[in-house]
């Protein structure tokens, strides 16, 4: 398992048009750390691979459709914030994790680099995660469409709390940037104007952390 994990991590470093291409022997690129396992063992430890047991009933609440990811997700956000001080400047924005299979949890967003796949809202530092909030697609709406009533269950940001004054893509950075030692250290927040919004800054403000936007 350590050289499966081993493995995930080199090709997120070294990354080529097609997984296969990684114990291809013909090509210019030679990549030794796949020496150590094979293609076929490692697509059938991909396959069958579950971070938490399976639950008791095949009928999970939509919104707890990221539990699959538990409890390695909050292992990781955890060790992310422990072992690292970030710099002053720090960034918030949208990541992309491909997926192209059946999921009621994926976007497509044309015009970028990755355009399908679930989306995570991201607190980073030059590329360095600090913590995160998963996000589905679902819109919690009530369509009526040729008499028939299609029902999609409000799901969002996930553990997103409530605030009056905010729409939840702002409550989203508010609650982030919370999770940052802003009492000890001087912070400033770059966004763009997704998340540029007055009132999410003046919140900022009143916590000293300072905030710019794109317009």
């Amino acid at each position: 398992m350590r050289v499966f994990i081993a493995l995930l991590i080199y090709i997120g470093i070294a990354s080529t048009a097609h997984i296969e291409s990684y114990w291809t022997k013909d090509s210019n690129a030679t990549h030794k750390p796949m020496m150590f396992m094979t293609y076929f063992r490692f697509q059938q430890i991909k396959r069958y691979f579950h971070i938490s047991a399976p639950p008791a009933s095949s009928r999970q609440p939509a919104s707890q459709w990221h539990l699959k990811l538990e409890p390695l997700a909050s292992l990781l956000r955890t060790r992310f914030q422990a072992l690292v001080v970030l710099s002053q400047n720090v960034s918030f924005d949208e990541m992309m994790i491909p997926f192209s299979g059946r999921s009621l949890h994926t976007l497509k967003i044309k015009n970028k680099p990755i355009k399908e796949g679930f989306k995570v809202w991201a607190l980073c530092d030059h590329g360095y995660l600090w913590d995160f909030l998963f996000y589905s697609r679902a819109t919690g709406k009530f369509i009526l469409i040729f008499i028939l009533i299609f029902i999609l269950i409000f799901i969002g940001t996930v553990n997103l709390e409530k605030h009056l004054d905010l729409a939840p893509t702002h409550v989203a950075v508010l609650q982030i940037m919370q999770t940052l030692p802003y009492t000890e250290y001087q912070f400033t927040l770059f966004c763009d104007n997704l998340f540029s919004m007055p009132k999410l800054f003046s919140l900022l403000r009143s916590l000293g952390i300072g905030a710019c936007g794109t317009a």
